[in-house]
């Protein structure tokens, strides 16, 4: 895959490192967004699970997303969290968090 993207000679540990912490920068600025001002009738929940590493073991986890369709037909994504399984309480902390 690195290769396709145009890097043959591959991707250090140290470039990983600043591109995931780059990311984890733009997923906390999404997270922490306002969303006060906007109006969202229509919310869909959804949930997907992924093979994900978690220590040194390849588990099963539950992706949730929530999207937030406007008046005007306008959709977004709301949040989104990752789980062990779809249980109540992983729900509840979801929309609590959505909520806040």
């Amino acid at each position: 895959m690195v290769k396709a993207l145009g890097a043959d000679t591959g991707i250090s540990k140290s470039e990983v490192f600043r591109i995931c912490a780059g990311l984890d920068a733009e997923v906390a600025e999404f997270r922490d967004r306002t969303r006060a001002a906007q109006d969202f009738p229509y919310v869909f929940l959804d949930a997907r699970y992924c093979k994900a590493r978690v220590g040194h073991r390849i588990v099963s986890q539950a992706v949730v997303v929530a999207i937030g369709v406007a008046a005007d037909g306008r959709r977004e994504v709301l949040g989104f969290d990752v789980g062990d399984s779809e249980n109540e309480g992983f729900w509840t902390s979801f929309l609590r968090s959505l909520k806040t």
